[in-house]
């Protein structure tokens, strides 16, 4: 059988039995944070202290679960979701070709953030980034999130091209929507 794409319909049902609520271990993330900041830094202009923030970033991980690790294909669909939910990747289902399994691609924007927020606080109190005069953790925090979107989608292209891009946005009591984005 050739690659497994999920209808809307589909998806709710692997959302609805795969949904879990976050805790404050939760690493929900695909992205290696230490190339995320380099690249940042790249682009923004700004130094890294490499050997401080390389232990930074492994010290604040290394307490966390990260449920997922980068796979070389996806199935399904890619999730972008924000929330105090999440969904895990790994599914199955019936369909009219039988019974399928998959793995979707799940980018946590919610614990992304936070994650990042934390990051670029710590980063910056115990200066291993040096940024340009006037610039704070606010600044640093939002050069990560401009930077994650466009690592994320070129992250996508690698593996999960093709797949339809589905925005899931949890409210506080596990309930969704589901707004369909497009394509990569």
């Amino acid at each position: 059988m050739g690659r497994q794409i999920l209808s809307k319909t589909q998806l709710h049902e692997v959302i609805l039995s795969n949904r879990y609520k976050l805790d404050s271990d939760s690493h929900a993330s695909y992205l290696d944070e230490f190339e995320l900041l380099n690249k940042t830094a790249e682009e923004y202009g700004f130094e890294v202290n490499q050997e401080k923030t390389a232990k930074i970033i492994k010290e604040k991980l290394k307490g966390q679960k990260n449920t997922q690790v980068l796979k070389e294909k996806y199935e399904g669909a890619i999730l972008q979701i924000r929330g105090v939910y999440s969904v895990k990747p790994e599914f199955a289902l019936r369909s009219e070709e039988g019974f399928v399994k998959g793995e979707l691609y799940v980018f946590h924007e919610t614990a992304t953030n936070k994650n990042h927020r934390d990051l670029a606080k710590e980063l910056i109190e115990v200066k291993a980034v040096q940024l340009f005069p006037g610039c704070d953790e606010e600044y640093l925090y939002e050069a990560l999130s401009e930077v994650t979107e466009t690592y994320l989608y070129q992250t996508i292209n690698k593996v999960a091209a093709k797949l339809p891009i589905y925005y899931v946005k949890f409210d506080e009591d596990g309930s969704f929507t589901v707004k369909d984005m497009s394509t990569v």
